[in-house]
């Protein structure tokens, strides 16, 4: 019984940091960056003797099985399945030289199939990635074909990457699923100047990876060409359309066929400028975006209210004025959760004692400056 629960917790732990990434550990309990925010500081905590998750910045909690929903992706293991039988199939990332970094194992198949990652370290395979980066499948086939001008096939796992390898196309996809492209310059520097092919899964979420995709190789890519399979069924995939009959032929005419992808236009510069503007290191950063913010208006937080300045005087609505000039600044990257970030960098620099904020001074803010009501004479001081 011991054994089953050891084994147990255990391929829970793989299977959150399959898909959560590196996770520090205090016993049963541990810390994350959460998926559903950009998580400079870990603000996820999972337990797997309980079976639960909560994101301390307000994204939610609840069961594993509730985060698996969320992420779409399979239900944590049950206490049945064992990680010591052999893996269906195993999938193995290396370097641009052929040597391997890390490989994703997968246990069964369908609705049951689930995941582990496991390291090469010291000439071993070690469970769990670590720190070792994360790079695109096929990493030696990708480099050479960019390099030759040939197009890059992208899809949304590895399974289909390998189906259109073996039919000699050059296929790649990212560890962890879809919607978990990395957004940092060291994985998508190998598409530099790439004629990149995406074929999405037919689904929302599939739908939106391709989007997702699309939009941060656009800074990189030479060309994007989205390809939406005809006849596939309901979160049908390459492989499925490929087992349907649909031959080699039909998916190049559909390749040649299609449109370059293209962002709208309305967007497409507000989106490029954040993205040089307000990430650091590959991750969104609340405090560049309030620093810009904070340059073009000026805060009080008493505690209770943000107020902002205008018109002569500090007027309470700041949290407003600021959301809408994050969403503005952002464009297309803008989400509720980096606004919300950059709200809460506000206040927290904004801080002040109310004895601070409207100290007994004898000053009043008017339109063109400051009346001093003691004295009955104007200030040129600024507030």
């Amino acid at each position: 019984m011991e054994n089953d629960h050891k084994h147990h917790t255990t391929n829970v732990r793989e299977w959150l940091e399959t898909h959560l990434g590196r996770i520090r550990w205090r016993g049963a309990q541990g810390t994350a960056r959460c998926p559903f925010h950009d998580d400079e500081r870990p603000s996820l905590s999972v337990n797997v003797v309980k079976g639960v998750w909560k994101c301390h910045a307000g994204c939610g909690g609840g069961t594993l099985e509730t985060l698996a929903r969320r992420l779409g992706i399979e239900p944590p293991p049950s206490r049945g399945k064992r990680v010591n039988k052999e893996p269906t199939v195993v999938y193995v990332y290396t370097a641009a030289d052929g040597a391997p970094l890390f490989r994703v194992l997968r246990y069964g198949n369908g609705k049951g199939k689930w995941f582990i990652q496991e390291r090469w370290e010291e000439g071993r395979w070690v469970r769990g990635r670590g720190e070792t980066p994360a790079v695109p499948y096929r990493l030696p086939d990708v480099i050479k074909t960019v390099a030759e001008g040939r197009p890059v096939l992208i899809v949304e796992g590895e399974k289909d990457a390998d189906t259109l390898a073996s039919l000699a196309f050059t296929a790649t996809t990212n560890p962890a699923g879809a919607l978990k492209w990395p957004e940092d310059d060291d994985f998508n520097r190998y598409f530099t100047g790439a004629d990149v092919v995406i074929l999405p899964d037919n689904d929302d979420v599939g739908r939106r990876h391709a989007e997702h995709v699309a939009r941060i190789l656009s800074l990189f890519a030479r060309r994007i060409r989205v390809v939406e399979l005809p006849g596939l069924p309901p979160k049908g995939d390459v492989t499925d359309w490929l087992e349907a009959g649909h031959s080699v032929g039909e998916l190049l005419a559909l390749i040649d066929r299609v449109d370059e992808w293209k962002p709208r236009e309305d967007i497409t510069e507000t989106t490029a400028r954040a993205l040089l503007t307000y990430w650091y290191n590959g991750r969104f950063s609340p405090a560049l975006l309030a620093e810009d913010i904070m340059r073009r208006h000026h805060f009080v937080f008493d505690g209770r209210e943000l107020y902002v300045y205008a018109g002569g005087v500090y007027k309470a609505g700041g949290e407003a004025v600021i959301e809408r000039l994050a969403q503005r600044l952002l464009g297309h990257q803008a989400s509720t959760h980096r606004v919300r970030e950059t709200v809460e960098f506000i206040r927290r620099e904004t801080w002040q004692d109310a004895p601070a904020f409207d100290p007994d001074d004898g000053l009043i803010n008017v339109s063109n400056g400051l009346l001093d009501w003691r004295k009955g004479g104007a200030s040129s001081a600024h507030a």
